[in-house]
């Protein structure tokens, strides 16, 4: 794009930010003939990823889209967990097997692979959108006097082309013994959080040098809210107990989150349908915990075992169970599952599903995976 030192454009959806989330907002913008742009701080793709291990759901929304067979094939598929405690010896030994995915639960199993590269084919092949990058959103106005009317353009972003010391800042944190790290994507440590704020200042001091761009937009995508963290190799389980649900399997989540968010997005814009379907959007896990479980003198392997189980159950995707609302005909109150926004219409003028006559077919959840033979 030729820019002067300020242009003015519009767009109906702007995505921020090209990770696992953005991208799958964006595919689904390019499969809907939307017109979108999709933006990015950084200089260049992330070829390490920041995140790869795809769930089954996850796995299942891709195919959707007609590329999970070649993720399947390069992928590096996940069998088996193994649990590891010490003896009566004191020595390490292995305890118990789990299967990494339930048996059944889906016709994929988690794998792992940076997928990076199969979003970009697919936006290539059905759409003009590619990712522009070294772009940073540097203020952001909404008009709600405009947001309702379907042919306004209520956002305004003001994008800034970032020069190549923006793109590329030289590292200033320092490891925990206190060695400086070196520029380049392998860290020793975890770094601390990303670099926004340090790009933010230098866009700040130098807005004489450098080109805006202005976009007005219907809608905006915002992909970008993440702690940084380029590379690295081991982490840390902590057994807690909360009273809210608040931290989640992000990158899967966020595709699944904006997959949903996604589609209704592009109905509205095509005219297939009502704006307020965008109230159905929320959080693809939300709402209470399960269960608390605290034992102040441990947990026994039995019972340890069997809540992992459910945690996979729960992290793989397959156990979401959407409330009642405008596209979800149940009888059950939205408020009632722990979704934040209740849609529910009045009871006289809604559909109400009979689950009876398909029993074994939730509503409000996918769709069970099933062989079918001819």
């Amino acid at each position: 794009m030729d820019l002067t030192r300020e242009t003015i454009s519009k767009v109906d959806v702007l995505v921020i930010g090209a990770g696992p989330a953005g991208f799958m907002a964006a595919t689904w913008m390019a499969r809907c003939g939307i017109n979108a742009r999709i933006i990015d701080k950084r200089g260049t793709k992330i070829f390490t990823s920041q995140a790869d291990g795809l769930q089954c759901r996850t796995l299942e929304i891709l195919d959707s889209f007609g590329f999970a067979d070649g993720v399947w094939k390069e992928s590096n598929h996940m069998l088996e967990i193994c649990l590891w405690n010490p003896d009566s010896e004191g020595k390490l030994r292995r305890s118990d097997r789990t299967p990494d995915t339930i048996p059944g639960i889906s016709r994929f199993q988690q794998v792992v692979l940076h997928q990076v590269q199969f979003f970009l084919n697919s936006l290539e092949e059905h759409s003009n959108i590619k990712v522009e990058r070294g772009i940073f959103p540097y203020t952001l106005a909404f008009d709600e006097t405009k947001a309702e009317d379907p042919n306004e353009y209520p956002i305004e972003v003001v994008l800034q082309h970032l020069t190549d010391d923006q793109i590329n800042p030289r590292q200033s944190q320092a490891t925990r013994d206190g060695a400086a790290t070196s520029d380049g994507l392998f860290r020793s440590n975890i770094a601390a959080d990303d670099d926004t704020d340090e790009v933010l200042s230098d866009a700040h001091e130098n807005e004489l040098t450098v080109i805006n761009e202005t976009v007005k937009a219907k809608y905006l995508i915002g992909c970008d809210d993440y702690e940084h963290c380029d590379w690295w190799t081991a982490y840390q389980i902590g057994q807690r107990v909360a009273s809210n649900f608040s931290q989640y399997d992000r990158m899967n989540v966020s595709m699944q989150d904006t997959y949903n968010l996604g589609w209704k997005i592009a109905a509205v814009l095509n005219g297939t349908a009502n704006r307020s379907m965008l109230r159905t959007f929320s959080r693809l896990f939300s709402g209470r915990p399960a269960k608390d479980i605290m034992d102040e003198e441990g947990i026994s392997m039995e019972e340890f075992k069997d809540a992992f189980e459910k945690g996979n159950l729960f992290a793989s995707g397959v156990s979401v169970n959407y409330g009642a609302s405008i596209i979800v005909a149940k009888e059950d109150d939205a408020a009632a599952q722990g979704y934040e926004i209740g849609v529910t219409q009045n009871i006289n003028a809604r559909v109400i599903g009979k689950e009876h006559l398909a029993t074994n077919i939730k509503i409000g959840m996918r769709m069970p995976s099933f062989k079918v033979l001819n």
